[in-house]
């Protein structure tokens, strides 16, 4: 495997400043659950200051389904630096890419990932681990790429200068179109012009045709929660966003969002991604301990769960 040079990467300011004339919705919130642990916490107990924060060796990060194979997932091992391919099923193991991730790696129907290096440009390596190929080039940054449904073209985030945009590339590399929307993620299955993404206080989409930014909902600023991720269901109409407080059902035609899981207050759920075949849902799991003396211990897992947020598993790794 080869390992790609790697360099500091250009630190960005999130993209997505929404402003709508839209009517705030407000969303009921439930109980907590009652299994929620007693040494967790909704806020930060400092003492004072920054409280010393420990991870645990682990440090599972960036899970993802195979699109064709939903006993298969990646995963992403911070503290060894390696991309994983892992079989829920038999529970083998394969090293697919050493070398650190700026963010998720996306799995394609063609058997193709995007790796967005610490180099600050997109590689795409088979999901043998075979076949590591540079797509983008230059001085500018290339992160947080995103497939498309078919795996013929990919998204992503363009920085230069303190500049950002968004570029398209068909699968080999080239450009071929550009965007001054943001890419907001998660690329929908009915109509390969229509991303959607979920972050801060919105959810909305960037429309390619249109090169347009569409806000669909957004928090009113008394609600102090945040939305982490979304993902489109089979559908092509219906998502599952996830917030730092629960998972939620949008519709995106309607604008409705539904409660449909209350998180524990010291559990971070993020990372989202859904096998449509299984029809079960992946995330990242970040349990949060106050241990005392101003410290904060990290444990990180992978779980499955029902698309309703019922049945929540761990994935033995």
């Amino acid at each position: 495997m080869k390992k790609v040079r790697s360099f500091i990467p250009v630190i960005l300011s999130l993209l997505a400043i929404f402003s709508s004339c839209h009517k705030d919705q407000q969303i009921p919130l439930q109980p907590y659950p009652k299994n929620c642990q007693d040494n967790g916490f909704d806020t930060m107990p400092y003492s004072y200051g920054e409280p010393m924060i420990y991870a645990d060796s682990l440090n599972i990060q960036f899970p993802y389904f195979n699109p064709n194979n939903p006993n298969e997932i990646i995963y992403y091992l911070g503290y060894r630096r390696e991309l994983i391919k892992y079989n829920i099923a038999n529970k083998t193991k394969q090293i697919l890419y050493k070398g650190q991730l700026f963010n998720r790696a996306k799995w394609s129907r063609k058997g193709w990932m995007l790796i967005p290096a610490d180099d600050g440009q997109i590689w795409k390596i088979k999901d043998d681990g075979t076949q590591l190929t540079q797509l983008t080039f230059g001085s500018m940054g290339h992160l947080y790429p995103e497939w498309n449904m078919e795996g013929t073209k990919f998204g992503c985030w363009a920085v230069t200068k303190g500049n950002s945009y968004t570029i398209i590339y068909d699968e080999f590399g080239a450009a071929i179109d550009s965007l001054k929307s943001p890419l907001t993620g998660c690329w929908q299955g009915r109509d390969t012009n229509i991303l959607l993404g979920a972050g801060g206080s919105a959810i909305g989409y960037t429309d390619i045709r249109q090169d347009s930014f569409i806000l669909l909902f957004r928090w009113p600023p008394s609600n102090q929660n945040e939305f982490h991720d979304s993902y489109w269901m089979q559908d092509g109409i219906n998502a599952i966003v996830v917030a730092n407080n629960g998972i939620y059902s949008f519709n995106t035609q309607t604008k409705k969002l539904t409660f449909l899981k209350q998180f524990c207050p010291h559990d971070y759920y993020y990372s989202l991604s859904i096998s449509y075949q299984s029809n079960k849902i992946l995330l990242q799991k970040s349990t949060w301990y106050f241990v005392g003396n101003n410290r904060v211990f990290i444990k990180t897992k992978l779980v499955l769960m029902n698309p309703d947020g019922s049945g929540e598993t761990e994935i033995e790794i």
